[in-house]
């Protein structure tokens, strides 16, 4: 994959990495809708250079929900890349339609599949199989009842515990919660994939400008660094809670500048994109 960047052109422009919950929407709900004004701030960011949307939903949501956007011209989609399932599926606009490429090499297997659409059927009333993922497996809380929602809270942890369990010797699968879900997916489908397999595609850039709301948000500034070391590298940090002391010391062992934002989630997207004086602000 690294060597490959060589035969790649050097772009005198800026690549951006953008997550989506947390930084074009206001929150991680499954119901909450992008926030066209920081979708605005990042198109206006990156109409010079690249825009990259770099997420754990599957390609159908963020078609459905972003890339629908009356914002989003015929050219515009084909200057757009789209990392989804943490970079095992990557669609691009083309001749009309949106194509992805599944990388079934960081796929779960249908074993694990089933597993999961098992336990959402003996917990309907609380848990749903999210049926359009295709290289993770994914229960989610029924976001249409706030005592479904409450039901899953209470029972998340057991639910993980006895997935973990049954999954105990599948190495290469990792089973984790959110604040709505409880996802498999391959160890290697990471925000660092989503970021390889991005930057392979569309070549090298001077600049590169990751946005995220969680500390693992960082990675995709940490392996644009790893592949690109030349490049000038930035992390735009929009989370409402303090980014990890351990990401923040491997972003300063790389030279990548954290920029915090006062405001949280998509508005401190479009204070810190708009505001001029921003490289004054690393923290």
């Amino acid at each position: 994959m690294k060597s490959g960047l060589l035969l790649q052109p050097i772009v005198d422009s800026t690549l951006y990495l953008v997550d989506i919950d947390g930084v074009l929407t206001d929150s991680n709900s499954l119901s909450q809708g992008v926030d066209e004004a920081a979708l605005i701030a990042v198109l206006r960011a990156s109409a010079f250079g690249k825009l990259a949307l770099a997420t754990g939903r599957p390609f159908s949501w963020v078609e459905a929900s972003i890339l629908s956007n009356r914002l989003f011209s015929e050219q515009l989609k084909c200057e757009i890349i789209v990392a989804s399932e943490n970079g095992a599926v990557i669609s691009t606009y083309c001749e009309g339609e949106w194509k992805s490429l599944v990388n079934s090499k960081v796929s779960v297997s249908n074993e694990v599949k089933q597993a999961f659409k098992d336990l959402a059927n003996s917990y309907s009333d609380f848990i749903c199989f999210d049926s359009e993922k295709v290289a993770m497996a994914t229960i989610a809380e029924l976001s249409n009842s706030q005592s479904a929602k409450e039901l899953f809270q209470s029972r998340k942890k057991s639910l993980l515990n006895e997935l973990q369990e049954r999954f105990c010797n599948h190495d290469e699968l990792r089973i984790s919660t959110s604040s709505i879900a409880i996802d498999a997916c391959h160890t290697a489908a990471t925000k660092r994939l989503a970021a390889s397999e991005v930057i392979s595609r569309v070549g090298g850039f001077k600049r590169i400008v990751a946005i995220g709301d969680s500390s693992s948000d960082g990675d995709l500034a940490l392996e644009a660094k790893a592949l690109l070391p030349k490049a000038n590298v930035s992390f735009y940090f929009v989370g409402k809670d303090s980014i990890h002391s351990i990401m923040e010391q491997a972003l300063r062992r790389s030279n990548i500048p954290l920029l915090i934002s006062k405001e949280s989630y998509s508005r401190g997207v479009v204070s810190l994109l708009q505001d001029k004086r921003e490289i004054s602000n690393v923290a």
